[in-house]
C-alpha cells in the first residue's frame, strides 16, 4: 500500500530519487577518479553543500530544514 498526494506515489517517487541519486554519485564518483588533475576542494564541498541547502530552505520555507549536525 502506498500513499498517493495529488496524484503522485510517494513510495514510487522516493524510490525513483534514492535511485537517481545514486546513479549521479557513482558517475561523479567515476569522473573525480578520471580526473585527478583536478578535484574540489572541502571549501568548494562545503559551499555546495550551502548552496544545495539554501535552495531546499527558500523552496520549502516552512519546512523547518537546517543542516543536520554530526
Amino acid at each position: 500500500m502506498s500513499i498517493k498526494i495529488g496524484g503522485i506515489n510517494l513510495a514510487e517517487s522516493i524510490i525513483n530519487l534514492e535511485y537517481q541519486l545514486d546513479r549521479t554519485q557513482r558517475i561523479l564518483d567515476w569522473v573525480v577518479q578520471q580526473n585527478k588533475l583536478q578535484t574540489p576542494s572541502l571549501a568548494d564541498v562545503e559551499k555546495i553543500d550551502e548552496e544545495a541547502l539554501a535552495k531546499l530552505v527558500k523552496k520549502y520555507p516552512d519546512a523547518g530544514i537546517s543542516a543536520k549536525n554530526n
